[in-house]
């Protein structure tokens, strides 16, 4: 048979909560199962930081896929390059890495030593000329 425990073990007790149970140090509400205001609150200014952080640092490209097209054309012109040669070049919009647009130039007629890259810095528009292998 199960007996309830005598009244004066579930007055407030100075460490503890209105039931009885202890209070421990990662602020979990023993009666209800459940964390307290505190790490409520503490999760919620997290949560609020996390966002910040990823709105703020998640930012658009500075150029857009034609101004990049326009300097790597022009950058490959310079190198010598005859675009009338080649294929339409296939663009890679800048990652957070490295934050450069890449544009792959393949031949018309499908060689591969006949292939070459540009990429352009987002932030400064400086292009550098890769040949293929």
């Amino acid at each position: 048979m199960i007996t309830w425990p005598d009244a004066s073990l579930t007055q407030r007790m100075p460490d503890g909560d209105a039931c009885g149970f202890p209070a421990n140090r990662y602020g979990l509400d023993l009666a209800a199962g459940r964390p307290s205001s505190v790490i409520r609150r503490a999760s919620l200014l997290l949560l609020a930081a996390c966002a910040f952080c990823l709105l703020s640092c998640a930012r658009p490209p500075h150029l857009t896929s034609d101004v990049a097209t326009r300097r790597a054309t022009t950058a490959a012109v310079k190198e010598g390059y005859v675009l009338r040669d080649y294929k339409l070049p296939v663009v890679r919009p800048p990652e957070h890495a490295n934050g450069k647009w890449v544009l792959q130039f393949d031949a018309l007629d499908g060689k591969s030593a006949r292939q070459f890259l540009v990429s352009v810095d987002d932030r400064t528009g400086d292009t550098q000329v890769t040949p293929g292998k």
